[in-house]
């Protein structure tokens, strides 16, 4: 992973960037299917992204409590591993969605 070494002398999470880099992914698709409304999909995207953050927090605090962090990172873990497809599929037709006439 070529962020690893950066990431771990700034004390950050390893996985940040390719969150990072997945979430501008996102934010260009919005814009790109929907020209007319740009700043709205961004706020969209901003109220969704936020919301789902506070969601995230409270149910690794329950997890927390009740599993324990091994279990929690192995939850985690199938969790990403049942998503990953999901990046694939943005890979392979991504492209194609994008230069797809918009309905907006």
């Amino acid at each position: 992973m070529p962020y690893l070494s950066e990431c771990l002398g700034r004390n950050a999470w390893p996985v940040q960037p390719p969150i990072d880099e997945y979430r501008q992914s996102l934010n260009t698709l919005l814009v790109d299917l929907h020209p007319n409304q740009p700043a709205s999909m961004q706020a969209v995207n901003n109220l969704f992204r936020c919301e789902l953050a506070a969601g995230s927090l409270a149910a690794l605090d329950v997890m927390l409590r009740s599993l324990g962090a091994g279990w929690c990172f192995v939850v985690f873990a199938a969790l990403h591993l049942v998503t990953l497809p999901l990046f694939w599929v943005m890979e392979r037709r991504g492209l194609g969605w994008r230069q797809r006439p918009s309905l907006g």
